[in-house]
């Protein structure tokens, strides 16, 4: 499960990333409902499921 959380904070720092980029507006948004609302939103889900999924332990006993 490591690579699963792995892979879901890279996608949530990069959703992150795109949200900054956007708040700035280095780049207009690829589409209009790509706001920086929504890219942090996501970037936060993303991170939260990265937590869950690294504390999740993964093992049988």
């Amino acid at each position: 499960m490591g690579t699963f959380a792995l892979v879901l904070g890279l996608l949530g720092a990069l959703s992150a990333v795109m949200g900054i980029l956007t708040t700035i507006e280095v780049f207009p948004p690829l589409h209009p409902a790509f706001t920086w609302e929504l890219l942090f939103s996501i970037a936060a889900i993303l991170l939260l499921g990265s937590i869950a999924s690294k504390g999740s332990g993964g093992g049988y006993d």
